[in-house]
């Protein structure tokens, strides 16, 4: 799982114009941070290296939303938009760009992938946000195999 995590914040980080992307995964009833990166720091940060609660990481308030819609949400100034005004983050780091997508297979939540540009405002074209989405999609049906694959695996053996 770590490995399709990384490969899919590597390739948002380097073909969307983020200087942040995070991937939270549903958790039972709650979205978990599961990897996240920065375009001013090498590598992905996954595991024991993340925070134990993404309050002060990034949007949660934008993530959650998304979580519950099921939509995607591109806002071009994140501190300018009134639903989100009263999130801790947005008024702490003030971030610009944000944008956040549904992991979906099948109709069903999976998890959220999170963009944002604290620089620019309006930094994500359409052209951005389709290619998220296919990122999106891919990264849906390679966690969902890996979780099957992972359940087959706790299967104690059939005797014969």
């Amino acid at each position: 799982l770590d490995g399709v995590i990384q490969q899919l914040l590597t390739l948002s980080l380097s073909n969307i114009s983020a200087d942040q992307v995070a991937l939270l995964l549903l958790q039972g009833e709650e979205l978990k941070l599961c990897g996240r990166a920065f375009s001013n720091e090498p590598g992905v940060q996954l595991g024991k290296l993340l925070p134990t609660s993404a309050e002060h990481e990034l949007a949660l308030g934008i993530a959650n939303y998304v979580a519950r819609t099921d939509e995607k949400l591109v806002l071009e100034d994140a501190t300018r938009d009134t639903r989100f005004v009263a999130d801790r983050y947005i008024r702490a780091h003030g971030p610009k760009s944000v944008a956040a997508l549904p992991l979906l297979l099948r109709g069903h939540l999976l998890g959220v992938l999170y963009l944002e540009n604290s620089a620019v405002s309006c930094a994500f074209s359409a052209t951005h946000i389709e290619l998220a989405q296919l990122l999106c999609f891919q990264a849906g049906m390679a966690i969902e195999h890996i979780r099957l694959y992972e359940k087959l695996n706790e299967r104690p053996a059939s005797s014969s």
